[in-house]
């Protein structure tokens, strides 16, 4: 983990940072058959990469085991969580512009690496805690994210690969533009209203 942030121009600025409790407002959903709810959770880490007239904020969420992202799950709303602890963010954090960069699981499982050679341990380690998840497609946020993906190409860190051309290689977990992410979070939440209708019709944390 420490080799993540000295790899990254992203900086930790909150962690366990709740919304709608503690004086920071919940998030609002619409509800199918009118009205809103409100959605309140808590985000595990904050990052933000300081920009001359807008900031980029990654959330890092921790789990115990692993846990991807998949853009095909998110498609499917079957995953809405991260999207909507981005949204949450975004709304409540008016200082400065911020701009979406990723949304991110990282598996706190220490992995078995015993058939593994002593030379090549810290890059196994690398790997086994690389972080999974929607990122956006721009590589100068992503090479912000880890400073050596552009001279190694492929990520420890996140997960994106380099094409020759220097643009980024298509995975299962995107990259995603920036327009499509916002159109994700709104999809997220509208998924969200209809469920908190169906279920429980007021007020809810955000899973």
């Amino acid at each position: 983990l420490v080799q993540q942030v000295k790899a990254s121009r992203f900086e930790p600025r909150a962690v366990e940072w709740s919304f709608g409790k503690g004086g920071t407002p919940p998030i609002e959903v619409e509800l199918p058959g009118g009205g809103k709810a409100q959605l309140m959770g808590t985000v595990d880490r904050i990052d933000v990469c300081p920009g001359e007239r807008k900031d980029y904020v990654r959330i890092i969420d921790y789990k115990s085991g692993t846990m991807p992202l998949k853009l095909s799950e998110v498609m499917a709303g079957l995953k809405l969580q991260l999207l909507l602890y981005m949204d949450a963010v975004l709304h409540t954090h008016k200082d400065k512009p911020l701009r979406p960069a990723g949304m991110l699981y990282l598996s706190l499982t220490q992995p078995l690496l015993d058939d593994v050679e002593e030379d090549k341990l810290e890059e196994a380690l690398m790997k086994a805690f690389q972080m999974k998840g929607l990122v956006v497609d721009d590589v100068e946020v992503l090479s912000a994210m880890d400073t050596h993906l552009p001279e190694k190409g492929a990520s420890l860190i996140i997960p994106v690969v380099l094409k020759k051309d220097g643009s980024v290689r298509q995975t299962p977990f995107g990259p995603v533009p920036e327009e499509a992410l916002f159109k994700l979070m709104e999809k997220a939440k509208g998924l969200a209203g209809a469920m908190l209708e169906a279920e429980w019709g007021g007020k809810a944390a955000a899973h």
